[in-house]
């Protein structure tokens, strides 16, 4: 299970050779079950990227927040 695992996801992250490429997606294309888990194994990498870019948004917008209120403060008081 552990191997296949890792084999996926040499697979779906481009880090497989060539011959190892196209040997398992043969195999895909004879085993319906190893299919199926590599779109889940597709489907939860991009469910993580997605989250990734959530948090990544999330803090930028916190730095920009932050950086606003900051600007803010400095022209108010440049003008008092």
């Amino acid at each position: 299970m552990k191997e296949r695992l890792t084999e996926t996801e040499a697979y779906l992250l481009g880090n497989m050779p060539e011959p190892e490429r196209l040997l398992f997606e043969a195999k895909m294309l004879a085993d319906p079950a190893l299919q199926e888990a590599v779109q889940h194994q597709r489907r939860a990498f991009q469910m993580i990227r997605w989250y990734g870019r959530d948090l990544q948004r999330e803090r930028l917008s916190a730095i920009y927040d932050a950086l606003d209120e900051e600007f803010h403060l400095t022209i108010t008081s440049i003008f008092k």
